[in-house]
């Protein structure tokens, strides 16, 4: 009988496709760390090249508030849409890109697709090639809008408070409470009606625009205190209804306000009930 040789069955003696798969599972493997670490520190994982575009984006909260990675893959931060880039969050942001330095928890600010103000928190390091050339940057971002909301509802009930305690007359403290209200949703406008009669006539008693509302809508709400409001539109929804109601456009809705609506070409509004001794 011949002598049957023994079997090399050492990691060495493998044959090469299987070499290839253990190394392929391994990719995985390291991937799906690389995703799980991601969704446990941030919300999403990114990379730009070395002309600051993006040119990698992942995490399960990614495209929260755009409809696709195409929205924002080859844009530099500055492009997003709906970013507020004339910030000085953001200028800092962009000034430390620009030096190729690295930065931690850098905070901006943008609307998403339904118009909501959001805030995203960045943290980013620069690379390098072996020559020590800058080739990009690569991070990761977290969604921190509820932070930021909790923050700025107290800061907004301090402001109101102070306004309160200020004012000299129930008109001033009137303006005061839409002022700090306004400033803090970034409003343009805003105005105290006083209910006139059970048929839901009201009466301008005191009005506000902000510093940045447009020169044809400040023009509009010149001389309008003490205007009346006829019944059946808006505001007698609310009266009647006794609930807030959001108008995200008046163009198409039914208001007896339409010059309004024309000669500002103010869309969205906002209307709530004040109530007092029931």
């Amino acid at each position: 009988m011949g002598k049957r040789e023994p079997i090399d069955d050492s990691p060495a003696a493998a044959p090469p496709q299987f070499e290839g798969g253990r190394a392929e599972l391994a990719l995985r493997e390291s991937e799906a760390r690389f995703r799980s670490l991601v969704e446990l520190s941030s919300d999403w994982y990114w990379e730009q090249d070395a002309q600051f575009r993006l040119i990698r984006l992942e995490g399960r909260h990614a495209m929260q508030a755009y409809s696709s990675a195409s929205e924002l893959l080859g844009k530099h931060p500055w492009e997003y849409p709906g970013v507020v880039s004339d910030s000085a969050d953001f200028d800092r942001i962009r000034a430390t890109m620009m030096a190729h330095q690295p930065f931690r928890d850098l905070e901006y600010a943008f609307r998403d697709q339904q118009g909501y103000l959001r805030y995203v928190s960045v943290t980013g390091e620069p690379l390098m090639d072996p020559n020590g050339q800058f080739t990009g940057y690569r991070g990761t971002s977290r969604d921190v809008t509820a932070r930021r909301r909790a923050q700025a509802l107290v800061a907004l009930e301090h402001a109101v408070t102070r306004s309160l305690a200020e004012a000299d007359s129930s008109r001033e403290v009137l303006k005061a409470v839409m002022r700090v209200i306004c400033e803090s949703e970034q409003w343009e406008t805003a105005g105290y009606f006083r209910v006139e009669d059970e048929a839901g006539t009201a009466r301008l008693i005191v009005g506000w625009n902000g510093p940045d509302a447009r020169r044809a809508t400040i023009e509009y709400y010149k001389g309008t205190l003490d205007t009346v409001v006829a019944p059946g539109g808006l505001l007698s929804r609310v009266i009647a209804a006794g609930k807030p109601i959001w108008i995200a456009d008046m163009n198409v809705s039914q208001t007896t306000w339409r010059e309004r609506v024309t000669r500002t070409d103010q869309r969205a509004t906002f209307s709530f009930p004040v109530w007092a001794d029931g």
